[in-house]
């Protein structure tokens, strides 16, 4: 578990942590007006992807608890996936403000997160099916129109590129993220309008939800 401080947290606060084994380094954007480190803790236990929010959800209640103080970058704290830079030590001037720790603690973090409640099933909408092949008509048949879908695209203020509408403001994350097929007979084409933040938002849904 990483907690990641660029808001000027002193560096000294690594030592609340002081019960487990940890490495906490400056950045190497570190510098004289605001401070900014990182503290590394391993887990006694791997936490699974699915369950990684609800980790981070407990890691924050566990920085409040022993810190106090300062606020760890939620993004970088939320993400599974997150790379870290190995500690370097730049070539600069002020080079000396740089500093590392290394504590050997009683073990490894083990982070209990049991009480933080899983989220809920994101809402999915029911992917349109044909009664019958080919059979459209009505609404089906008018979000199913080339000319129609790139009006709708235009109308909505999104960038058209090729036979792909995006740039789209998402219903869910508020990001201009969304993306759709103007011509959804082409091949590999995208019938339906998808947030391209998959990992963060994962929003899909019908034309309509973008008007």
């Amino acid at each position: 578990m990483v907690f990641d401080l660029d808001d000027g947290t002193e560096f000294g606060y690594c030592t609340a942590f002081s019960d487990w084994h940890f490495i906490a380094h400056t950045s190497f954007s570190n510098n004289a007006e605001i401070e900014k480190w990182r503290i590394v803790l391993p887990l006694e236990e791997p936490i699974p992807a699915t369950d990684w929010k609800r980790a981070a959800a407990a890691a924050k209640e566990l920085w409040d608890k022993k810190v106090g103080q300062g606020e760890p970058d939620s993004s970088a704290l939320t993400d599974c996936a997150r790379m870290y830079y190995r500690y370097a030590l730049p070539d600069r001037a002020d080079s000396a403000l740089q500093r590392t720790k290394a504590n050997k603690g009683e073990g490894l973090l083990r982070l209990d997160y049991s009480h933080i409640p899983k989220e809920e099933p994101k809402k999915r909408y029911r992917r349109w099916e044909s009664k019958r092949a080919g059979s459209k008509s009505g609404m089906e048949a008018l979000f199913h129109n080339p000319e129609y879908r790139r009006a709708l695209a235009q109308q909505i203020g999104a960038s058209i590129q090729g036979n792909v509408a995006r740039n789209i403001i998402c219903p869910a994350c508020n990001k201009r993220e969304v993306y759709f097929s103007i011509d959804p007979d082409l091949s590999h084409a995208v019938r339906y309008p998808h947030c391209n933040r998959a990992n963060k938002c994962g929003w899909w849904g019908y034309l309509e939800d973008l008007v």
